[in-house]
């Protein structure tokens, strides 16, 4: 299963995605895409419940507004 944050373009820039098993598919709380860099997962988990924060950080390359805005 995949969880993905992002747009769909034809070019498939931007976006990050999370791949998990079927067996964690059950544990899934919450999705949360907040943006196209940076999504939340939330399990639920004993004795607590666990977040997982993906970030897909701008390259080098990238004009230096996009990375301070990052």
């Amino acid at each position: 299963m995949v969880y993905y944050s992002g747009k769909e373009n034809p070019t498939h820039r931007n976006g990050v995605g999370i791949v998990i098993t079927k067996e964690i598919h059950a544990s899934i709380k919450n999705f949360i895409p907040y943006t196209d860099r940076m999504p939340l997962l939330q399990l639920r988990g004993s004795p607590m419940d666990i977040n997982i924060i993906q970030v897909y950080a701008p390259t080098a390359d990238k004009k230096e507004q996009i990375i301070e805005e990052f």
